[in-house]
């Protein structure tokens, strides 16, 4: 199954489409979340450390391209952000409240 079958979709406002990875036992991964939630936007997330072998490699090949530390969490935003065209794509690494609030997503 695709990692995109496994999205857990949490609905909010729609800030963008926000895409998260994360590991089940990550502190940071779990700030994003509450970051996004306090935020109300609506994001997918999947927790790379609980998908099947197969699926694992997907995403994290999947997050190499946008992080090629390949570190957790990984969010990225597709669509406008920073006042950028709609076809413009961004990987933020290190989250803080401003860079999801002062995106314009």
């Amino acid at each position: 199954m695709p990692v995109s079958e496994k999205m857990t979709r949490v609905e909010g406002e729609n800030k963008g489409d926000i895409t998260l990875y994360t590991l089940s036992t990550c502190g940071w991964c779990k700030k994003t979340k509450g970051l996004l939630d306090g935020l109300h936007a609506g994001y997918s997330y999947v927790n790379v450390d609980q998908l099947e072998d197969s699926e694992r490699k997907e995403a994290l090949d999947t997050i190499k391209e946008w992080n090629p530390q390949c570190t957790f969490p990984t969010m990225v935003i597709k669509g406008n952000i920073l006042k950028k065209p709609p076809k413009y794509e961004r990987m933020v690494v290190w989250h803080t409240k401003e860079v999801v609030q002062d995106a314009e997503i």
